[in-house]
Order: C-alpha cells, then sequence, then structure tokens
C-alpha cells in the first residue's frame, strides 16, 4: 500500500512520535474498489465496441490517469484520441456504483483513522482519480 507521511510532527512531548499528518492514496491503500474499477472499465469498453481486458491489464492501467488508461487499454498509446470520451464515461458511471460495499475500507483502516483523527493528526486523501469518486467514496464510510 502507498503511505505518503508528512515528517513533521508536534513538539509537544505526549505527541512527539506522532505525524502531523498523514496523506493517503485511496484506491487500494484505503479502499479496496479494484473489482468496481474493472467491472466499470469493461462495462464502458464493451458499450463502446471494444474487448473487455483482463484484471491484470486493468491493474497495469492504473499508473495512469483515467483518459490516459482508457487509451492504453483500446491502443496501447496513452495519447489515443478515444480516451478522453471514454474517461468521462467511466467516471460518470463508476461514481453512481460506489457504496460500501463496492468500494469496502481495508480491515482495520477504519478504526486506524479514527485513532490518528482522535489523536489530533491531520488526514488527507489524493488519488489520479476524479474528485467526486473520492468524495464518493469517504462518504459511503
Amino acid at each position: 500500500p502507498s503511505v505518503i507521511i508528512i515528517i513533521s510532527c508536534s513538539s509537544s512531548s505526549i505527541m512527539a512520535s506522532l505525524p502531523v499528518a498523514v496523506i493517503w492514496d485511496l484506491d487500494g491503500t484505503l479502499a479496496d474498489s479494484s473489482k468496481l474499477c474493472h467491472r466499470c472499465t469493461n462495462e464502458v469498453l464493451e458499450s463502446n465496441g471494444y474487448p473487455a481486458i483482463t484484471e491484470e491489464q486493468y491493474h497495469e492501467g492504473t499508473i495512469y490517469p483515467t483518459p490516459a488508461r482508457f487509451s492504453v487499454h483500446v491502443s496501447g498509446d496513452r495519447d489515443h484520441p478515444s480516451g478522453e470520451a471514454l474517461g468521462r464515461a467511466f467516471d460518470e458511471l463508476y461514481v453512481t456504483r460506489v457504496s460500501s460495499e463496492t468500494a469496502p475500507l481495508f480491515e482495520g483502516i477504519k478504526e486506524l483513522l479514527e485513532e490518528l483523527h482522535v489523536r489530533g493528526v491531520r488526514l488527507g486523501v489524493l488519488s489520479n482519480a476524479c474528485g467526486e469518486y473520492v468524495r464518493t467514496v469517504l462518504a459511503a464510510h
């Protein structure tokens, strides 16, 4: 899992071992959304006349922002022009499919986040996914 910890710590002796803030990656670190995203990717691809991809191909593409990921899935070229429209269709679709069941938090994450919050650690989330998706996943939990 990807975790970025801000090194600056509180000057208080009680809080000295805790970071001031932690910035988390959402997908694959806090939430297990890979099945949801793979299903929605294939739904968008197939509804636009492209073949479905395997889970492995989906995971290989996640290093790219959504439009480039779709470009790679349909052509192997991250700059293929179809990526923008397919990416928009994906963003519109998968946000509507988010729930605590389709994008569950990994075991122990909710308790960890609650404990860090109680201890005054500021928490943040980043993602290469669209902002509406991030807010929807967080709201589901």
